[in-house]
């Protein structure tokens, strides 16, 4: 994980809207340890690293309800040109969280994933990231330069995540493993 430009631990309620995020050499925007959280109506553009990162991918087994990200939602934003030099960003990371809403965001022109949801590689058992919901998002011109991952990539079991009326484009000669839905390690 890169760090972010703007980073934020441990928030609750706290709502970003209508910023502008461009011309950045890191992340953009990073909440970690967030509660209820609102990311509406934002612009990541032209951004080194990962647009935006919600949660993190350290805590995917505490039992501690103040480590665990929960009840955020991230809505309305414009994220285009985003991981430019670290090419293994992506547009939204969204790591060990639960009951996040992520509807209604253009994700596009990236080298690699639009959004990466979960964080737990190897491993079968369910970590903290559940329930999430993944709603109506239009996800194109990604995996423009990597391979193995997707427009909408899942990595680990994450009971009760929903991934539903997403329209997703591949645009890209160069994807060869992944695809607009990618489930990997464990993904049910």
């Amino acid at each position: 994980m890169i760090h972010a430009n703007v980073t934020f631990d441990y928030t609750r309620a706290v709502t970003f809207s209508g910023n502008t995020f461009i011309r950045l050499g890191a992340a953009g925007l990073a909440l970690t340890i967030a509660k209820n959280d609102i990311v509406i109506g934002n612009k990541f553009q032209n951004i080194s690293g990962d647009g935006l990162i919600l949660g993190d991918v350290l805590n995917g087994n505490t039992q501690n309800p103040n480590l665990i990200t929960s009840g955020n939602t991230i809505s309305n934003n414009f994220i285009h040109n985003v991981a430019v030099e670290f090419e293994g960003g992506v547009g939204l990371f969204v790591g060990h969280a639960q009951d996040t809403m992520i509807n209604n965001n253009e994700i596009a022109n990236l080298p690699y994933d639009a959004i990466s949801i979960g964080w737990a590689i190897g491993t079968v058992k369910p970590t903290v990231a559940k329930n999430n919901t993944v709603r109506a998002n239009y996800i194109h011109d990604f995996m423009r330069v990597l391979q193995d991952g997707g427009g909408l990539y899942s990595l680990s079991a994450q009971p009760g995540n929903l991934y539903t009326r997403n329209f997703i484009t591949l645009g890209s000669a160069h994807m060869t493993l992944g695809g607009a839905l990618y489930l990997d390690d464990h993904s049910r």
